[in-house]
């Protein structure tokens, strides 16, 4: 008679004694794969952008800065200045403010795209950021001196009381800031590092469910003597 075939799915397991002494004998693949990652990330990533950025409070008249406070819709002005600094129009302006033999191959399209902005409380944080430190040492400063004009052309009401806007920290000659590399580099590196560590764990699996299957087909082995049992 033909024996019974236990067709049950194999499983992938292994008891984490066992992988990490695997981990321990082949430690060189996922510190390979971690090199490799640190290496493409390091070639791949955006170059570190230079940045210069200034600072100022926006006090509207009367503003008590409560956001629950439904009878100062004006403060809605502060959470619309990232709007403002990332338009066309603050854009424009900037580039009217730089001299024109400082212009060089800057643009309109390229100062809005050099733009950002974060506030808290009432001080906005305005960043400059680009591939040129001569560029944005030249937009920076025209960025700072239109600033207060924007802001009351743009965001108050016609007719109503214009915001104080005060510099607190003018801009400062551009720096790189390699933040944002490092840590795409660094994330790169990890990424590949735990892809080293799940082969390891994989190869190490299937041989361990390979050995068992060659185990269990010997004769006299415990798995094919219940085969036979079961098959009488």
């Amino acid at each position: 008679m033909r024996e019974a075939r236990n067709d049950a799915p194999a499983e992938l397991t292994m008891e984490l004694r066992d992988y990490l002494v695997l981990l321990r004998a082949f430690w060189w693949i996922p510190c390979a794969f971690a090199l490799a990652g640190f290496v493409g990330g390091w070639i791949f990533a955006p170059p570190a952008p230079y940045e210069s950025f200034f600072r100022a409070t926006v006090v509207m008249a009367g503003d008590t800065e409560n956001p629950g406070s439904a009878e100062r819709p004006e403060l809605m002005i502060l959470d619309d200045l990232l709007s403002l600094v990332q338009s066309h129009a603050y854009a424009e302006l900037t580039f009217e403010a730089i001299p024109a033999n400082q212009r060089g191959t800057i643009t309109v399209s390229g100062i809005q795209r050099s733009l950002t902005e974060s506030r808290y409380g009432r001080v906005a944080t305005v960043v400059v950021s680009g591939s040129d430190p001569d560029e944005v040492a030249a937009i920076a400063p025209a960025a700072a001196s239109v600033f207060p004009g924007a802001v009351n052309a743009y965001l108050v009401a016609p007719g109503s009381q214009p915001a104080s806007v005060q510099l607190l920290d003018p801009p400062r000659e551009p720096t790189k800031s390699s933040t944002r590399r490092y840590l795409i580099v660094g994330a790169t590196a990890f990424a590949m590092f735990a892809l080293g560590t799940w082969i390891v764990w994989l190869g190490g699996s299937t041989r361990l469910l390979k050995n068992q299957r060659i185990r269990s087909a010997r004769p006299g082995s415990a798995r094919s003597r219940d085969a036979k049992k079961s098959s009488r």
